[in-house]
């Protein structure tokens, strides 16, 4: 990622993160070039795929924030088999398992609580999010 050279940006002082993987640079005046304040998206950059919801009356369409018993979505940009690895906030594996782009997990023998989803296919990391199960 280049900002270009210091004789047309100036020299940056300041990066600030705002959200949604935006965020804005500044610079202070140097020879000819004055101060200026410059916005920047990520979001181009970078390629992990979304998650879409899936068919998930169990859940009563809440997404992927809160589940009580089942853990349903689809990731359509994924070909071959996928391992997902799901934790509670002790770290502690509570899931492993294997699924193509489509999972459906039950969590209804998990306890309340917080817990991080990890997907990957072999090494690399496809997404990962956290969610709160509840009753």
């Amino acid at each position: 990622f280049s900002l270009g050279s210091i004789l047309s940006t100036g020299q940056t002082e300041g990066i600030a993160f705002t959200g949604n993987n935006r965020g804005y640079i500044t610079n202070e005046t140097l020879l000819s070039v004055p101060p200026q304040l410059k916005e920047f998206d990520l979001n181009p950059y970078l390629t992990i795929p979304t998650l879409t919801e899936k068919n998930n009356k169990h859940n009563g369409g809440i997404f992927p924030g809160a589940v009580n018993n089942y853990l349903s979505f689809t990731i359509p940009q994924s070909s071959g088999r996928l391992s997902v690895l799901i934790t509670n906030s002790d770290g502690q594996v509570v899931y492993k398992g294997e699924c193509e782009n489509t999972i459906n997990i039950y969590t209804g023998n998990f306890s309340e609580g917080s817990f991080n989803c990890i997907i990957y296919n072999g090494i690399n990391l496809v997404n990962s999010f956290s969610f709160i199960k509840i009753k």
